[in-house]
């Protein structure tokens, strides 16, 4: 156990533990652990982290973490962008600020689900807080590559209009025709080139899932919109095998309820 400190010397071993970078966001209580505090200690510990946090050196976020009080420098998280040109970046670790405003322009080509670098800029001070907001320097990792969506065509310009919210703008198809796709075929299309301020997006067909709205070819789009598997496992398509060739209906139903006739419904719970 550390030698009892007094208040500054806790406010500085505070401050020195939550600033570094290394450190991630923890409750009261476990960082009093970590420090080393004990029971006589703890009263003054506590009173100096709300002394910190009321000076706005650090923040206390939901459940009593403590939080370092400003951003600075660069971050690193995953990028979530709106239809009007602007995103946010959600950070690997939790910071007191939340998520990082990405203005118009400012996204480099990054989509929604990449893992992107961020350079974080002071704008000024609101309602008695520091603003912040930042520009993508760097693309980390790419979250998607493949795009599902209907084929379309204007004048002799195919593109593909993807589903869901990761991108917001049309894939343009140089060789759609070599691919014997049609107008409003469901494809899968791999990215060749990400969208940028002046640079399209654009694609390569790698499957034709069917026609748009073909019965069966909704659920195979969200199979490989989601990449979900869509076959079971050699040992599991042997257990249902052998399960289906031991049965015996006379003796598995010994002892058991028959609800075979009734119409039931079951509720799932959230688990």
């Amino acid at each position: 156990m550390i030698a009892l400190m007094s208040g500054e010397e806790l406010s500085e071993r505070i401050l020195e533990i939550v600033s570094n970078r290394n450190y991630r966001p923890q409750e009261m209580d476990t960082l009093a652990e970590r420090m080393g505090i004990g029971e006589k200690e703890y009263g003054d510990y506590r009173d100096a982290v709300k002394a910190l946090h009321r000076m706005g050196r650090l923040v206390l976020g939901a459940d009593q973490v403590v939080l370092p009080a400003e951003l600075s420098g660069r971050i690193n998280g995953t990028y979530r962008a709106n239809p009007r040109g602007f995103g946010f970046l959600i950070p690997q670790t939790p910071n007191s600020h939340g998520d990082l405003f990405i203005p118009p322009g400012k996204n480099l080509n990054a989509i929604t689900g990449d893992v992107v670098m961020a350079k974080v800029v002071k704008k000024g001070r609101r309602d008695g807080r520091t603003s912040y907001e930042g520009q993508i320097i760097k693309i980390l990792q790419r979250g998607y590559n493949r795009f599902v969506g209907k084929l379309e065509k204007t004048g002799r310009k195919w593109f593909v209009v993807p589903e869901g919210n990761t991108l917001h703008v049309p894939i343009f198809i140089p060789d759609a025709e070599s691919r014997r796709a049609q107008v409003d075929d469901q494809v899968v299309v791999e990215i060749v080139q990400y969208p940028g301020l002046d640079v399209e997006a654009q694609g390569v067909i790698v499957e034709v899932l069917g026609k748009h709205g073909d019965p069966g070819v909704d659920t195979l789009s969200i199979i490989r919109q989601f990449q979900l598997p869509s076959e079971f496992p050699d040992e599991c398509l042997n257990e249902a095998r052998g399960s289906a060739q031991t049965y015996r209906p006379e003796s598995d139903m010994a002892g058991r309820l028959d609800l075979t006739g009734e119409v039931i419904v079951t509720i799932d719970p959230d688990d």
